[in-house]
């Protein structure tokens, strides 16, 4: 399938087995596998299986692909700060070791999600989940949360997301299609160079360069990894001016040239 945008505040997905989706959204997203097992892939989690009653978070304007073992159903839910799913998380215990942790987490759903997805998944089947609907079952969807799970737990499902200004970190993420420094950055929100640093150091518990090296660190390691771009595209979008400064970029951060990393994922994808 060709890759979509996606603005609908809830979601329902029914995939075959083999029936790739690539999606790319312009919220925060939850998505729950309610049945089935899928193999998902992004810049935030590389590759991996999820299985009925998981769910995973997903920033705003993060691409994954869902590649399904099977028949599959699947729920996204939009949550941003205005839902209130993020109000009890603050202050953010352990920031500084959370801001270390730039892989995404999978949480299994529990009998109380579980039972609150299944049913969303009877509404939507019903078609009855227009937007005052689904605004009132993300509020829902909130409460649940938070009766269900402890703060730390929750903490740590969102920790690729929480920052202490949520405002302003959704306002980086929403330029960083479209910058290549820190200084564009700061630019871009309106700030000067050194007070942008600041404010950044302050939100996010690391400098603007680590993070923003971090990031884009992660996309081309994914794409390398796994997919099937060429090389010379994967340089292209991520802003390279040629594939030698590309080459030396990936010498420097990820050790070794990406055709050789690239070759030898392949290898123990094969093994």
């Amino acid at each position: 399938m060709e890759e979509e945008k996606k603005r609908q505040l809830i979601e329902f997905i029914s995939l075959e087995k083999g029936e790739k989706l690539d999606l790319f959204w312009e919220d925060s997203k939850i998505v729950f596998v309610v049945c089935g097992k899928v193999n998902i892939s992004s810049p935030l989690l590389y590759s991996k299986k999820m299985i009925e009653r998981k769910m995973l978070f997903v920033p705003v304007l993060h691409k994954i692909e869902i590649d399904p073992i099977e028949k599959s159903d699947i729920i996204s839910i939009s949550v941003t700060d205005g839902f209130g799913v993020f109000d009890s998380l603050y202050p953010i215990d352990s920031y500084g070791d959370m801001a270390c942790q730039h892989e995404t987490s999978i949480l299994s759903m529990n009998a109380g999600i579980y039972a609150y997805a299944y049913s969303l998944q009877m509404y939507g089947m019903q078609g009855s989940v227009d937007d005052d609907f689904s605004i009132l079952k993300i509020k829902e969807l909130s409460l649940v949360m938070k009766n269900f799970y402890s703060r730390e737990e929750l903490q740590f499902f969102f920790k690729t997301y929480l920052t202490n200004n949520l405002c302003f970190s959704e306002q980086v993420r929403s330029h960083l299609a479209y910058i290549k420094t820190v200084r564009q950055l700061a630019e871009r929100m309106n700030y000067s160079y050194s007070g942008f640093n600041k404010r950044f150091r302050k939100t996010f518990g690391m400098s603007a360069y680590s993070w923003l090296r971090q990031q884009k660190t992660n996309v081309i390691c994914h794409d390398i990894c796994y997919t099937n771009k060429s090389l010379k595209q994967i340089s292209a979008e991520n802003k390279f001016t040629s594939l030698s400064h590309f080459n030396e970029f990936c010498h420097k951060v990820l050790g070794d040239s990406p055709r050789k990393i690239r070759s030898r994922r392949r290898q123990q994808q094969n093994i």
